[in-house]
Order: C-alpha cells, then structure tokens, then sequence
C-alpha cells in the first residue's frame, strides 16, 4: 500500500517541496525543544520527505487522481466497492490455482 498525497488547489499540502529548508528548521527547532537529537529528527524527515516524493511519482505514472486507487493483478480497478473487491480477488486467486 502506497499513501499518495494529493494536493489541493490553494491548500500548503507539500509545503516541503517549496520550503525544504524551512521545514528542516522547524524539524530541528521542535527536536531541540523535545530534547531530542535534532540531527537523527532531520534525517528521518528527509528519509519520510523523499519516501512521499517517490509515492507521489508513482501516483502521477499511475495516473491516479483520487484515492482509494486498487489495482489487482497489475490492473486498476475502477469503483472499487468492497463486494467488487471481494469479488475480483477470488476470481483472481481461482484463475492463478493453488
């Protein structure tokens, strides 16, 4: 499961792609204040930052615009019901055999 954010028009939702530096600061100050080790707290920011960056290319090749987006099987699976799920996948698992 990939969580793919997507932006809204007007809204900071990915304000670290405009600010990076500005949200490291604020990492690093909120660590300090915790008494935690602001370089690890940075770091993992960076680490989470270029995970989202990675989800979110993912996404656009997908071409996914909203979420919940399934895909069994490699295939997209449009107006993913639960009953439809449920549905699909054990056809799936019925035509891949034990």
């Amino acid at each position: 499961m990939i969580g793919f954010p997507l932006s809204t028009e007007g809204l900071p939702t990915r304000d670290w792609e405009r600010y990076p530096e500005r949200c490291e600061e604020l990492i690093a100050a909120l660590a300090s204040a915790c008494g935690a080790d602001t370089t690890i707290q940075v770091e993992r920011f960076r680490w989470c930052r270029e995970r989202l960056e990675a989800d979110v290319a993912v996404g656009a090749k997908l071409g996914i615009t909203a979420t919940p987006a399934i895909f069994l099987d490699g295939r997209r699976v449009e107006s993913p019901s639960v009953k439809a799920v449920e549905i699909l996948l054990a056809h799936l698992l019925e035509s891949k055999g034990p």
